[in-house]
């Protein structure tokens, strides 16, 4: 079963509904976010990198079974001796949806609809004032996303 590892690095940003408009007698489809556009380029960037160090991995159109942590950044009113979930604001599902159309564009797969198997989670980073939660592997002190993409 052959696998790919991909580290994007950046705040991570929801793929939302798309608002439509005429303009000039043409329709236009715009994100409703407008930070979308930079977080999914940075994924494909990152994707195209891990590819490229990759020589042995063609687009893939096997079934996929995909990890995705997303490490979002920590609010300031979080507390600052104890990890949390982040349960309010974004929606893990359209993370995940970012991500795959991102994925898609930079090759990695066929179409995202090859995606059998999803795990994910939604973390906040951990800053240098929660030493003492940090675990390797479990924490980041970033925001990003760990993107783990494996042909079943």
């Amino acid at each position: 079963m052959a696998s790919i590892t991909i580290e994007a690095y950046g705040t991570p940003q929801p793929q939302g509904s798309a608002k439509a408009f005429v303009s000039g007698g043409r329709a236009i489809v715009t994100s409703a976010n407008a930070a979308l556009r930079p977080w999914r380029d940075t994924v494909a960037l990152a994707a195209r990198d891990a590819l490229g160090a990759r020589p042995d991995w063609e687009r893939s159109s096997a079934p996929i079974f995909l990890t995705v942590s997303f490490w979002m950044p920590r609010p300031k009113s979080a507390p600052k001796t104890r990890d949390i979930f982040p349960v309010k604001g974004v929606d893990l599902d359209k993370l995940i949806r970012a991500v795959g159309d991102s994925l898609t564009n930079a090759g990695v797969w066929v179409d995202d609809s090859q995606v059998v198997d999803i795990r994910a989670l939604e973390r906040y980073v951990v800053g240098p004032d929660l030493p003492k939660i940090y675990i390797p592997g479990w924490h980041r002190t970033a925001p990003g996303a760990s993107i783990i993409v494996e042909e079943m």
